[in-house]
């Protein structure tokens, strides 16, 4: 992620070095790309405990059904538990549908986004002027590679984010589970000499 955030600054350096005043536009390029990944942020956590949720049915289903696979097979119940797999399989994949959606939204966002920096840069270019011509090439070409670098970070932060959401998760079951604690009482407490004797006894045997 870190690597990801120096190409980026990088990125934004020869683009605001290419043509002059360009540094003006910066501050409303860099707000922007923190309220999407604000949003972004916010709506793919929430999209992420969902397919949580929506998966662990279909997990339990699958192990239920290789436990019980020979059952299925003696009482002719395939054709059931294939539908309700099925219908199963339909639930956990809407999460999934849902964040390729959210994806395709950032991708526009940011391609129209990428888009206005690079007409700005061409009108500063053709009325201010700039360091020369190789600079504005230069810029432009930046600017066509600023989308990319824009989604590669935005999608190493949300990594981060769900890597760290689900390290929180997991502290917090081991504190607030309640342990057993081991003390003496859990083992019960036999005379040195047990079993002192041993024997068989049969009462009341019928083998009728």
């Amino acid at each position: 992620m870190f690597i990801a955030l120096f190409g980026l600054f990088v990125l934004i350096g020869i683009i605001a070095s290419a043509v002059k005043y360009t540094a003006i536009i910066i501050p409303f390029l860099l707000t922007l790309i923190y309220v999407l990944q604000l949003y972004y942020l916010r709506t793919s956590r929430q999209l992420r405990l969902l397919d949580i949720e929506a998966n662990s049915p279909i997990y339990t289903f699958l192990t239920e059904c290789s436990e019980g696979i020979y059952h299925i097979r003696a009482l002719q119940n395939r054709q059931q538990y294939l539908s309700q797999g099925l219908e199963l399989l339909d639930q956990s994949q809407k999460p999934f549908y849902y964040r390729y959606c959210i994806q395709r939204w950032l991708a526009v966002v940011l391609d129209l986004t990428v888009g206005a920096t690079a007409v700005t840069l061409a009108a500063l270019a053709l009325n201010i002027g700039s360091a020369s011509q190789a600079a504005v090439g230069l810029g432009l070409l930046k600017v066509m590679q600023l989308s990319s670098y824009v989604a590669h970070f935005i999608e190493q932060w949300v990594d981060l984010e769900t890597s760290l959401g689900a390290l929180s998760r997991i502290r917090a079951f081991e504190k607030d589970t309640p342990q057993e604690e081991a003390g003496a009482g859990d083992v019960p407490t036999l005379p040195e000499n047990w079993p002192h004797r041993g024997q068989i006894r049969v009462e009341n045997l019928n083998a009728d």
